[in-house]
């Protein structure tokens, strides 16, 4: 078997765990995938930048930038050259936000138009909706093709549902919108939908990201005390995974949530029925 199949078998394990919220395997599929390759074929190979893509996206949702910045960076090079999409995601979509992280707009910009390119060029779906999605999470004007694929996500949802993962993102996309717009209960209503059918899907780390969404919409719309109790077990969970980017990355509406979640842990106005979220968490996701 060649390096290259190898650790693709090991990233496609990776990428399965990583769905199901096993960070722990994930981490070291990825890992793996990506020593092999170093050891195998070298730092710069191929098999080295695509597994490193994978395991710098995971790396920045636990929170550790530098070192998924330079394993994206690396991975950015590949350009159209990265194959399957999944590497893509990464290499675009969360190279970008990164970007967007340090305050170089202009490096996250061009990522963004690059992948919306490489979606075009090569009919990947997928990768088209994350790019417009990073852009609308950034303020960034998405463009007309954007519109009319979601318009047509937004026909097809009561047929589909949350049917593929490009709905699912397309979705998110849309509810944001919604969000941007003040309309604050189309957007609750419409998450809400998200959230119940994937909570029957067995698809956690989806649902995990839905149910922030949810909370972002409901301290939006001026229901904390909802929001409060939607995202406080999601926080525990991502706690317990070793994710604070997912929490983070729901913006200041959440982190701004969380922040008056730990008030209240700290001055005694706690819900005896609610999980205690540890408060090196909360400095972690919401930093000073």
């Amino acid at each position: 078997m060649s390096v290259l199949n190898a650790s693709a078998i090991a990233c496609f394990a990776g990428i399965a765990a990583n769905e199901l919220l096993d960070i722990t395997a994930a981490e070291g599929h990825f890992r793996a995938a990506w020593n092999l390759a170093v050891a195998s074929v070298g730092v710069h190979s191929y098999a080295a930048q695509l597994s490193g893509a994978l395991l710098g996206d995971l790396l920045y949702q636990e929170g550790t930038i530098d070192e998924a910045e330079r394993l994206l960076d690396a991975s950015y090079r590949l350009g159209a050259e990265g194959g399957v999409v999944d590497f893509m995601l990464a290499s675009y979509g969360t190279g970008a936000r990164i970007k967007v992280l340090r305050g170089d707009m202009p490096a996250a910009v061009q990522r963004l138009d690059e992948g919306a390119d490489t979606a075009r060029k090569l009919s990947l779906p997928r990768l088209a909706a994350r790019i417009d999605n990073e852009r609308i999470r950034c303020g960034v004007e998405s463009g007309i093709e954007f519109r009319t694929r979601t318009e047509k996500s937004t026909s097809e949802h009561q047929r589909a549902a949350i049917g593929t993962r490009t709905t699912e993102i397309d979705e998110d996309s849309q509810i944001r919108l919604l969000l941007a717009a003040h309309a604050y209960d189309h957007a609750c209503a419409r998450v809400e939908a998200v959230v119940r059918t994937l909570d029957t899907a067995r698809r956690p780390r989806a649902l995990l990201e839905a149910r922030i969404l949810h909370a972002r919409c409901l301290a939006a719309s001026g229901r904390v005390a909802d929001a409060k109790q939607v995202l406080i077990p999601v926080a525990v969970d991502c706690a317990e995974y070793g994710l604070p980017r997912l929490v983070a990355d729901g913006g200041e509406p959440v982190t701004g949530l969380l922040t008056e979640i730990a008030d209240d842990q700290r001055h005694g106005r706690w819900q005896p029925e609610w999980p205690s979220i540890p408060a090196s968490f909360i400095a972690q996701t919401c930093p000073s």
